[in-house]
Formats: structure tokens, C-alpha cells, sequence
């Protein structure tokens, strides 16, 4: 509103301002129907009341429409990884471990390694413990994170949340013998600061 106000006042550098807004918004009109990374941001806007109401309802059906985007096209391989988090945890949608398990798994056989964290867990926390030792103990490995943030396409951030959440179940599996001999020392030898941290968002229902 103020930009219009002041570009009609004659204001050169607010009427090219809005120009460029309505520019954008004509861009992003023209994807949202189809991009899973904007279908995926509206349902973030819609969740957190980013410039205009809540609306948990709206919010559901834009994850929806990411969820059949990707499993007709396999989409985003970053908004795949993030709804099948959504999806597991009911983050601003309806809980549905199925629909969680298929993006995160989807996700992770495409190289997003936050999602391979969360397939883990989701592994771990439904008793494959046999698949949450061998995954987890893959995802350990990973050491360049900007080759896998160039390869991918996925924030550096994620990246080294889901290899730590990988970190946190494969000590798990090892100093329990689920899925994999019992080793505590190796278990012990895991990052010990990461398991401590990554033990509250346990205890706590964040993962």
C-alpha cells in the first residue's frame, strides 16, 4: 500500500518497486500450480501466517498437492525430503507414516541426506533395525558436505542435521546390538556432543 501511495505521489524508485513486486507475483502465479518448491512454500506461508492468516486447512491442501506432485514426478528432491519430514512428524499436516516412509524414502535414494537421517530414524523407531544400522552407518561416512550441497542442491544446514541424525541412531544400533553386533567403543567414538544434543530432541518429540 505504501509503495503504491508513494508511486503515485511520482516517486521513481517506489513505482520501479512495485513494478518488480507485480512482476514476481506474475512469476510465481504462473509456477505455483506446478513447482513443488512454491507449492511447498505456500503451505509454509499458509502454516506460520506468513502476510495473511493461518490456515491449517489450506496449508494441508498445498502439502497434498506436493505429495501427489511427487509421486507422479518425483519433484524437488529438497520439498520431497521436507514433506516426508512434515509428513512424520505432523508438522503443520495430518500425521501419515505411509505417506512419510514413501517421500523419505524416495528422497533418500535421490542422494537428500536430511531425508536419509529421518529414513533412519523412521527405520530405527518401527523395529527394521537392520535397515537403520546399514543406513545410518552409510550416511557416517559422508564427509565433503559441498559436494553433496552442489550434487543435491540441498542447504548445508540440513545436510549436517540429517547426517547427525544418522549418527545419533547408528550409536544406537551399536551400543544396543540392534540390527549390528554390539560395540559400545564404537558406538563411544561417535560424536559424543551430537548424541547428547540429539538425545533431548528424542526425549522431547522432535525426532
Amino acid at each position: 500500500i505504501l509503495l503504491k501511495e508513494k508511486a503515485e505521489r511520482g516517486d521513481t524508485q517506489a513505482a520501479f518497486l512495485l513494478g518488480q513486486l507485480h512482476y514476481e507475483e506474475i512469476l510465481f502465479d504462473g509456477i505455483k500450480a506446478e513447482d513443488p518448491r512454491a507449492l511447498y512454500q505456500l503451505a509454509v506461508i499458509y502454516y506460520v501466517g506468513l502476510g495473511t492468516k493461518e490456515d491449517l486447512v489450506r496449508t494441508i491442501f498445498q502439502t497434498d498437492r506436493v505429495f501427489m506432485y511427487c509421486r507422479c514426478s518425483r519433484g524437488s528432491l529438497e520439498s520431497q525430503g521436507a514433506l516426508g519430514v512434515m509428513y512424520l512428524y505432523g508438522q503443520g499436516v495430518r500425521k501419515d507414516p505411509d505417506a512419510a516412509l514413501f517421500c523419505l524414502k524416495e528422497a533418500a535414494e535421490r542422494g537428500n541426506v536430511y531425508a536419509q537421517g529421518h529414513l533412519t530414524a523412521c527405520y530405527y523407531h518401527r523395529k527394521l533395525y537392520s535397515r537403520a544400522a546399514a543406513l545410518g552407518e552409510r550416511v557416517c561416512r559422508y564427509e565433503d558436505i559441498s559436494a553433496i550441497e552442489r550434487h543435491t542442491d540441498c542447504l548445508e544446514e540440513f545436510i549436517r542435521k540429517g547426517i547427525a541424525i544418522a549418527m545419533f541412531y547408528s550409536a544406537r544400533c551399536l551400543q544396543l546390538g540392534r540390527g549390528v553386533l554390539k560395540n559400545r567403543d564404537r558406538a563411544a567414538r561417535i560424536d559424543p556432543e551430537i548424541c547428547k544434543e540429539l538425545q533431548m530432541d528424542v526425549v522431547q518429540g522432535r525426532i
